[in-house]
């Protein structure tokens, strides 16, 4: 593997202590506030932290800020995505011979922590668990998620940890599907991996936990709509649930402890989530700076999660694919927005070709000729079933 750089590598501590290989990348060689916080709070808590970067360079800015809190920082060439520099990190620690009491493996992929982590980790580093992750998810094959998870000693010193680590092959991103191949073979793989081995695991907020609070919700709401005159009504999609808990319900975690949010459903929302009250929620929960999220997706070009949309008010303007509604931004951002500039309002249009790969049932009718396209499926008959959709900012050239 290719080290590129490695900058300010302390002195490595001669007892015992507690690690984090932390993986970054930023496409805009930065390292943004939200990460430097993130990784003050991990000091806080007593890690030393490897940040091993694989973006092409590092300001001298955020090098100066990274020196007060990472025990070292290097950067390697941008292949195998967080497992190759979770490799990377680990083999430098086993290079220097580091003592290491708990090992700790995260990434930039979430913002946060919004709340004291200090409690969290103690739970996470309890002597009889040699496993332990945030959150799990049955998506792909049951697994640990790979953003925040600690081993214990006794595994880090294990043949299996070994084994497993000098497995992980750099898989470039020119290879076909080269994102499923590293869920595949390492997410998914490394969890199944340590569980055959028998080792003791745990999950902090596990599936089965969140799956259980929305049963019982959902089940109470049933209830309520068999009493007389009741006006609830069910709606397609409340009994269908989702594999992959740190995305579709966000919300969820949060109530129930859970320190961050993923940052792919602000950036990106593959999953069509409701996240229009993420601002509110965090606020809510905890002190944290929001202002942080709102600069890391201004900077990233990230904003449609800046604007809420209100779907039927944006069905009563779009008739057509080609139709635009101006949304206006998220008025609980209001008191954030003075550190950065952005529209008061941005257009946004429907996305047919998500709602046509998403439901194969609507692409058929449309391939049929029943309608002209999705959108007239969705205004027909999607909205009100519940089915996800998506609106996609429009850049003007």
């Amino acid at each position: 593997m290719k080290i590129l750089s490695s900058r300010f590598s302390g002195q490595t501590p001669t007892t015992p202590a507690k690690y984090c290989v932390f993986s970054h990348f930023d496409a805009n060689d930065r390292v943004e506030r939200y990460v430097l916080y993130y990784l003050e709070q991990l000091k806080r808590c007593g890690y030393e932290v490897l940040l091993v970067s694989t973006s092409r360079a590092i300001s001298d800015a955020s090098v100066e800020a990274l020196s007060k809190v990472c025990h070292t920082v290097c950067l390697r060439e941008n292949v195998g995505y967080d497992f190759g520099s979770y490799k990377a990190g680990i083999e430098l620690l086993k290079q220097q011979e580091a003592q290491v009491s708990r090992l700790l493996v995260a990434n930039d992929s979430v913002f946060g922590p919004f709340n004291d982590l200090q409690p969290i980790l103690h739970e996470m580093e309890r002597e009889d668990i040699d496993l332990c992750g945030l959150t799990d998810s049955h998506d792909h094959g049951y697994h640990l998620q790979s953003y925040f998870i600690s081993y214990s000693t006794r595994l880090y010193e294990s043949a299996a940890f070994d084994d497993f680590w000098s497995s992980v092959d750099l898989i470039s991103n020119t290879t076909d599907n080269f994102k499923q191949k590293i869920v595949h073979n390492y997410e998914v793989g490394g969890s199944q991996h340590f569980l055959r081995t028998g080792c003791s695991y745990s999950v902090v907020f596990p599936y089965r936990d969140v799956l259980d609070r929305l049963f019982q919700r959902t089940l109470r709401k049933l209830e309520a709509s068999r009493l007389p005159n009741s006006d609830i009504v069910m709606h397609y999609g409340e009994l269908v649930y989702n594999l992959n808990a740190s995305h579709a319900y966000w919300d969820e975690l949060i109530d129930m402890g859970m320190p961050f949010i993923k940052r792919e459903l602000l950036t990106k929302n593959p999953t069509a989530t409701d996240v229009s009250t993420w601002s509110q929620k965090i606020e809510e929960s905890s002190p944290y700076d929001v202002s942080m999220i709102l600069e890391a997706l201004i900077n990233q070009d990230a904003i449609e999660n800046i604007y809420p949309i209100d779907i039927g008010q944006a069905l009563s303007v779009i008739q057509t694919p080609e139709d635009a509604v101006d949304v206006p931004l998220n008025p609980a951002l209001n008191k954030w927005i003075n550190m950065a500039s952005v529209p008061a309002a941005v257009p946004f249009r429907f996305d047919d070709q998500f709602y046509l790969n998403n439901y194969p049932d609507v692409a058929a009718v449309v391939q049929a000729g029943d309608y002209p396209y999705g959108l007239a499926h969705y205004r027909r008959y999607g909205f009100q079933e519940g089915r996800k959709c998506v609106f996609k900012r429009v850049v003007k050239n």
